[in-house]
C-alpha cells in the first residue's frame, strides 16, 4: 500500500509539473501576445493622421498621439497624469469642458465641430468625436479623435470667394459695357468742346471736372473688363531675377516713387517661373503702385524673392507705410472694397486672380514694425526645382 501510494504521489506530481509548464508556457505566449497587441496599437496611434487624447475615469490625461501634440501645440510628457483641468491651457478650455462633460453624463458626440485657438490666438477650428472607453461595463475614461479643419475652412472659404467674384465678374462685364457706350460719346464730346471753345474761369473748371471725372470712369469700366474677362495664360519659362529687377528700374521711375527707396534683394541664385510675363507683369505693377500710394512719397519699397524648398517660390512686396488697419484686413481682396480715394477696389482682386490661374497665392500680413507684406507664392518650373534640390 506504500509502495502504491508512493506511485500515485509520483504520478499525480508529474502531472501537476506538466499542467504548471504548460500554464507557465501559455503566460508566456499570452505575454508575448499582449506586447505584440500593446506595440501594434501603440504604433497605429502614433502614426495616425488624426489627433487622439484618452481621459481616465478621474479626468487625468491619459494619453496624447504625436499628431494632437502637433494641432494642440502641446507635449504628452508634460501632461501626463494631470488634471485635465489644470494640464490644458485656458485656449484649450473648450476641448477640456467637452472631454468632461462626456465624461460625466457619458453622452458621446460624432463628427462634431468645436473652435479653439492657436497659440498666436489665431482660430484652430477642429472636427472630432468622443467616446466611452469601458471595461466589463464599467466606464475607465473617455477619448476624443479630432482633426485640424483650418485647410479646410480656407478651402470653403475661397470656394465661396471665387463663386462671388463670378458671379460678380458676369455683372460686371454687362455694367462695364453698357458705362462704355455711354462713355465713348461723353470723352469725345468733351475733348472737341475744349478744343473749340475758349472757355474762362469757372466754365473752364467744369469742363476740367468732366474730362477727369470721365478719365476715371474709363480706368474703372476698363478695370471691370479686366476683371471680368480672364485671358488665357501664356506660359513661358520666366526668369524671376530679371523679371523684378526690371520692375523695381521701372517703379523708381514712377512719379509717385519721389522720395521712396525702391530697393530689390536677388535671392540665392538664379530660378525660373512658368507663367504668362503680360499678366504677372500686372500682377508686380499694381502690388507696387498700392506700396507707392501707402507710402506717399516718403519711406521705403522692398521688393524681394527667396526659394523657401524645391517647388515653391516666394515673391514679397514690403512697404514701411502706415499698413492696413486690422478692421480692414479682412475685407481687403473683396470686388470693390478700397480705402483710396479714387480707387476703384478692383486691382488687388485682379492680381489675385492671376496669381491663383498660375497655381499659387497672394496674401498680405503686417510688416514689423510697421507697413505691410503683399506675399506671392508660385509654384518654381520643374527644372528650377530640380536645380534647387
Amino acid at each position: 500500500m506504500f509502495s502504491a501510494l508512493l506511485l500515485a504521489l509520483a504520478g499525480l506530481s508529474a502531472t501537476l509539473q506538466r499542467r504548471v509548464l504548460q500554464a507557465r508556457a501559455n503566460l508566456e505566449r499570452a505575454a508575448r501576445e499582449l506586447d505584440r497587441v500593446r506595440f501594434d496599437n501603440d504604433a497605429i496611434l502614433r502614426h495616425l493622421t488624426s489627433g487622439v487624447i484618452t481621459l481616465d475615469s478621474t479626468g487625468s490625461v491619459a494619453y496624447l498621439n504625436p499628431a494632437a501634440e502637433e494641432v494642440l501645440k502641446v507635449r504628452f510628457t508634460e501632461l501626463r497624469g494631470r488634471w485635465v483641468q489644470e494640464a490644458l491651457p485656458p485656449r484649450l478650455h473648450p476641448l477640456r469642458d467637452l472631454l468632461l462633460a462626456v465624461l460625466e453624463s457619458h453622452a458621446t458626440q460624432s463628427r462634431g465641430e468645436l473652435l479653439l485657438q492657436n497659440e498666436d490666438a489665431t482660430p484652430l477650428p477642429l472636427g472630432l468625436s468622443t467616446n466611452l472607453l469601458t471595461h466589463q461595463s464599467q466606464v475607465t475614461g473617455v477619448v476624443a479623435i479630432f482633426q485640424d479643419l483650418t485647410a479646410v475652412r480656407e478651402m470653403e472659404q475661397r470656394a465661396l470667394r471665387n463663386q462671388t467674384l463670378a458671379e460678380v465678374g458676369s455683372l460686371a462685364a454687362r455694367i462695364a459695357h453698357e458705362l462704355r457706350n455711354g462713355l465713348s460719346p461723353i470723352s469725345g464730346s468733351v475733348d472737341l468742346l475744349q478744343r473749340e471753345l475758349k472757355l474762362d474761369g469757372e466754365q473752364r473748371q467744369l469742363m476740367a471736372l468732366i474730362a477727369t471725372e470721365s478719365t476715371r470712369l474709363n480706368r474703372f469700366v476698363t478695370d471691370l473688363l479686366t476683371y471680368s474677362k480672364e485671358r488665357p495664360l501664356v506660359r513661358m519659362p520666366l526668369d524671376l531675377g530679371d523679371v523684378l529687377a526690371e520692375l523695381c528700374d521701372t517703379v523708381a521711375l514712377d512719379p509717385r516713387a519721389s522720395g521712396v527707396a525702391v530697393r530689390y534683394q536677388s535671392g540665392d541664385a538664379a530660378l525660373e517661373v512658368q507663367g504668362d510675363r503680360e499678366q504677372l507683369r500686372q500682377v508686380w505693377l499694381n502690388l507696387a503702385g498700392n506700396a507707392l500710394d501707402a507710402l506717399e512719397g516718403k519711406g521705403t519699397l522692398v521688393v524681394r524673392w527667396s526659394c523657401p524648398d524645391a517647388s515653391h517660390v516666394v515673391v514679397e512686396f514690403e512697404d514701411s507705410g502706415p499698413g492696413i488697419a486690422p478692421g480692414d484686413l479682412a475685407q481687403v481682396g473683396q470686388p470693390f472694397f478700397t480705402t483710396k480715394q479714387t480707387g476703384t477696389g478692383l486691382g488687388l482682386p485682379i492680381a489675385q486672380r492671376i496669381v491663383e490661374r498660375h497655381g499659387g497665392t497672394l496674401t498680405l500680413h503686417a510688416a514689423d514694425p510697421r507697413g505691410t507684406i503683399a506675399r506671392i507664392t508660385l509654384p518654381a518650373s520643374a527644372g528650377a526645382a530640380a536645380r534647387a534640390a
